[in-house]
């Protein structure tokens, strides 16, 4: 009889510890299925029982890490906790490193995010949040062209994501590649035609293209002229302009043989730059003072100091 209450109570612990652990996992599924749902506050609570009844349930740990993250909350410290102990308890969990990324970027902890989401991607190399994650870390520091790589390969993974599109725009605007940024953001808009930040990005990046052409439209006139200008000086000597710095300044360098000089003129306005040309080219009127060269025209005086140089430069490329 003793034995047959020993093979009973054992039979109920059991059946207890099993229930027990059952339960744990029926908590898991509620918290990752409330979590899929975007009730993340729900999925904690349901993730904070699973974890009462099974302390070791790594991936308990890493939905609630990334429900924090979701929830809008400022629970980003939370977050690292919960992922730290993910990690911990598995650390080839490639999702608990994105989920710890996830919140290091949200504490502009940039360095930090972007390690954990490279371990994500070594662990998972098909993780496409993990290089969305970290293409967007690198916007942040300003590094664009990986940033450009990681959500290029994100793109590959996965081509119907409006949001991955706006962000590598976003990284090629900035580095004033306004054709494949435009590109980029009518991609997000054809995906998600009702993405207002896509929109707006779309509409910034057509104005600065735009503005883009009339400058160096307008830098191109310029160089032609006063280049010409130059040419014409006849009693200068290896006459050569340097430098022109949008519309609204021009610096010319004279070697009058003794020296190098340059002469700059500021203004706001187009004639004036006209003017100082057509004075330059019929008269070449200017005086010497020390190291400075002072042109006269019909708009005044116009002085400077010393440079070396012998091109004309404009926007990197250079004119002889």
């Amino acid at each position: 009889m003793k034995k047959i209450a020993l093979l009973i109570t054992a039979a109920l612990v059991f059946s207890a510890t099993s229930l027990y652990a059952q339960t744990a996992q029926t908590r898991l599924d509620n918290g990752k299925r409330l979590f899929d749902q975007g009730n993340y506050d729900g999925a904690i609570q349901e993730l904070d029982k699973a974890i009462k009844r099974d302390p070791k349930m790594a991936e308990a740990y890493m939905y609630r890490a990334m429900s924090y993250n979701y929830n809008g909350k400022g629970n980003s410290d939370q977050a690292i906790s919960d992922a730290t102990k993910a990690i911990q308890l598995n650390p080839k969990m490639a999702m608990a490193y994105f989920a710890r990324g996830c919140a290091y970027r949200d504490k502009k902890d940039y360095d930090r995010a972007i390690a954990d989401n490279t371990e994500a991607i070594k662990l998972d190399p098909q993780l496409l949040s993990a290089y969305f994650n970290r293409g967007n870390a690198y916007i942040h520091k300003e590094d664009y062209d990986r940033a450009i790589v990681d959500l290029t390969e994100a793109i590959r993974l996965d081509p119907n994501i409006a949001r991955v599109y706006n962000n590598r725009g976003i990284a090629y605007k900035n580095k004033n590649d306004y054709d494949r940024a435009i590109a980029d953001f009518e991609a997000a808009l054809k995906l998600d035609p009702n993405d207002s930040t896509a929109r707006n990005n779309l509409a910034e990046a057509r104005k600065k293209a735009e503005e883009e052409q009339t400058k160096k439209a307008e830098q191109t006139r310029l160089a032609n002229l006063y280049r010409q200008a130059g040419n014409n000086l006849g009693n200068l000597k290896n006459a050569t302009m340097i430098y022109i710095n949008t519309s609204l300044y021009l610096t010319a360098t004279y070697n009058f043989g003794d020296g190098n000089y340059i002469f700059e003129q500021k203004t706001t306005s187009r004639n004036a730059f006209d003017q100082m040309a057509l004075n330059v080219q019929k008269t070449g009127t200017f005086r010497v003072n020390g190291n400075t060269v002072i042109f006269l025209s019909s708009e005044g005086e116009y002085s400077s100091g010393t440079i070396v140089g012998t091109a004309l430069q404009i926007d990197g490329n250079i004119y002889r």
